[in-house]
């Protein structure tokens, strides 16, 4: 899931973990996987959203760069290059900064 916060950018939540076979996706078998970011993982604690939208970009890209060491040891089947989605960056002309928005259920912070 990806949340957009007030400043332009965009960060990403949570990552699913997919299974594909000659292209097509397969679900079942408990696929696709989510895990998230704002869960205790390795040495790092839970995490609240007003916590991840208000980290400086470095400390989000170490959060997630250290997530994904973590997920390609508990997950033997992933390698780095699985990672194709960017967990982070700007969309000025969706996420205009400042507003916030509702949608699916969930708030999106725009």
């Amino acid at each position: 899931m990806i949340k957009f916060v007030r400043t332009g950018k965009y960060r990403t939540r949570s990552i699913a973990i997919k299974r594909f076979s000659n292209g097509i996706e397969h679900i079942g078998d408990g696929f696709p996987l989510t895990e998230s970011l704002l869960n205790a993982f390795s040495v790092h604690p839970e995490i609240s959203n007003s916590t991840i939208d208000s980290m400086n970009d470095t400390d989000y890209t170490q959060r997630v760069e250290q997530f994904k060491t973590y997920l390609l040891e508990k997950y033997g089947f992933l390698s780095p290059e699985d990672f194709s989605n960017t967990a982070s960056g700007e969309d000025f002309t969706t996420c205009v900064p400042g507003t916030v928005t509702q949608g699916n259920g969930a708030e999106t912070v725009q």
